[in-house]
Formats: structure tokens, sequence, C-alpha cells
């Protein structure tokens, strides 16, 4: 019964590695194609706005400006925009953008210093969150690569961590139901195969010490395992 019991284990061990093994490669693929979902929608949304703010940055009021951001944020959903200008200022956060938010200055340098679009993946009060900058140009600017600015749009990734945690739990889940099944398969398999036939053998023993034995005994009941044994 020991050795029953060590093998039923052994193998729910084996099937639960198994599970776990693929769940992390499962998980891993599915957060590489929401993530790079997140980038493609977010750069979409970068470029439509701008295309309507850069014609009209740095010389249009920071509250018109606000307004066409808004409008976006509302249309696209995001979490909100922050726009720095040439020398690292922030000249304009949206309505909707998180109050207390950190100044995040580097990823708007670098997207000015490298005249192209950054991102990065960054946690806020335990969400996370993607930031993606853009450079900004405008034919006055005085740089001689003309810009005038890094434009940022914030967008809520914190869906991303519950798709991974709802694999995870769906998985567990099948892997519970996965163990019961094979742990009911394997013991209904014990007692029908092996344990009825060894019980019958020790009574069939028993009675061939007390010379109670005939013909009939020795038929096992249709007993596969031991029928070469009287054959």
């Amino acid at each position: 019964m020991k050795q029953f019991i060590i093998a039923i284990v052994s193998i729910l061990i084996i099937v639960s590695f198994v599970v776990v093994l693929l769940t992390e490669r499962q998980t891993r693929q599915e957060e590489q194609i929401l993530k790079t979902d997140l980038q493609y929608t977010s750069i979409l949304i970068a470029e439509s706005l701008k295309d309507v703010i850069e014609p009209y940055y740095p010389n249009a009021s920071s509250e018109s400006i606000k307004q066409i951001a808004q409008q976006f944020i509302d249309k696209e959903k995001a979490k909100g925009i922050v726009i720095y200008d040439s020398k690292n200022e922030i000249t304009l956060k949206s309505l909707e953008f998180p109050s207390g938010f950190p100044d995040y200055k580097t990823i708007a340098i670098k997207a000015m210093r490298q005249n192209k679009n950054t991102d990065e993946f960054i946690q806020y009060n335990n969400k996370n969150l993607y930031l993606l900058a853009i450079p900004l140009h405008s034919e006055f600017a005085s740089s001689s690569n003309r810009i005038s600015g890094a434009l940022i749009t914030i967008q809520d990734a914190s869906y991303i961590d519950t798709i991974l945690q709802d694999v995870w739990k769906d998985n567990m889940m099948h892997l519970a139901i996965y163990s019961l099944i094979i742990s009911l398969t394997l013991i209904l398999m014990t007692h029908w195969i092996f344990s009825r036939p060894i019980i019958y053998l020790v009574e069939l023993i028993k009675k061939a010490r007390i010379g109670k034995i005939d013909q009939n005994s020795l038929s096992f009941n249709g007993h596969f395992i031991f029928q070469p044994l009287i054959n």
C-alpha cells in the first residue's frame, strides 16, 4: 500500500511539473503578445495625436492643446498624456494624468536625444503602466534636428497581469481536476487488476493448505494475470 501511494504521488508530481512548465511558457507567450498589441495601439494613438499637436506646438496655448489631448484620451481610453519641451520641462499634463505622478524625464530626454520613439513599462501605485515617448518637431525649433519636445502617452497595462493570473488559475484548476481523475483511475485499476486477483490467490493458497482445492478453484474467475500459473 505504501509503494502504491508513493507511485501515485510520484505520478502527480511529474504531471504537476509538466503543467507548471507549460503554463509558464504559455504565460510568457501570452504576455509578449499582449505587450506587443499594447505597444502597437499606443504608437497609433501617439502618432495620431502628434499629427494634430505638432503643427501648433509650441506656439499654441497649453489650454487648446490640453483640449485636443483630452479628446484623444476620451476617444482612445488612454490613461493620460504629458508633453515635455526641449528644456526637459513639463508644459502640459492631461486632465486624467495621475496626480502625484513621478517626473519621468528620462524617457522624454531619451526620445529627444535619439530622435525616435522610446517606451517602457513602469509601476505606479501598484499598477503597471506603459509609457511611450515620441519626439515632437517644429520648424521654429533651435536644434538642428528641429526637436521641440516630447509627447508621452500613458496606458494602463494592469490588465495584462489580470489575464496572466487568469491563465494560471485556469491551468491550476485543470491540474486539480486531472490529478483527481488520474488518482481515481489508478486506484480503480489497481483494485480490479491487481488487488482482487491477489486476494483470490491468497484464498486459493489457504484452500490448498487444508486440501480443499478443486479444479473449479483453479479457474481464477477470469483473472488473466495469474492464469499462466495454473497452465
